[in-house]
């Protein structure tokens, strides 16, 4: 690998790469690799979520794509808040599945 190679590669790994809080420590900006793992999580979300975060979207925009399967939508056409959003929704199922399997193993 040349070394113009290794810089445009560390380039492309840092950029992005930390969240962003406001000043009552919400989330208002998601890092490009957190914005990978949302889509690898929708991918594996159940239809009823999944069409949760279809009601985001076109709440958002207007420029997806429909297929048969589901839909196709670039974050690049979703506002951040909607992001954030996204990955708030997401966060929120899997924290309850947890502590429903929690309860589940604890037998509560």
């Amino acid at each position: 690998m040349s070394k113009n190679e290794t810089i445009e590669e560390n380039l492309y790994e840092n950029v992005d790469e930390k969240d962003i809080y406001n000043d009552k420590n919400e989330l208002i900006q998601i890092s490009y690799n957190k914005k990978r793992l949302i889509v690898d999580k929708v991918r594996l979300l159940e239809e009823p979520l999944r069409e949760e975060i279809y009601k985001l979207i076109v709440k958002d925009t207007n420029k997806y794509t429909e297929k048969l399967d589901g839909i196709v939508v670039n974050l690049v056409n979703l506002s951040e808040k909607c992001i954030v959003d996204i990955y708030n929704y997401i966060k929120y199922n899997e924290d309850n599945i947890i502590k429903e399997n929690n309860m589940l193993m604890n037998g509560d």
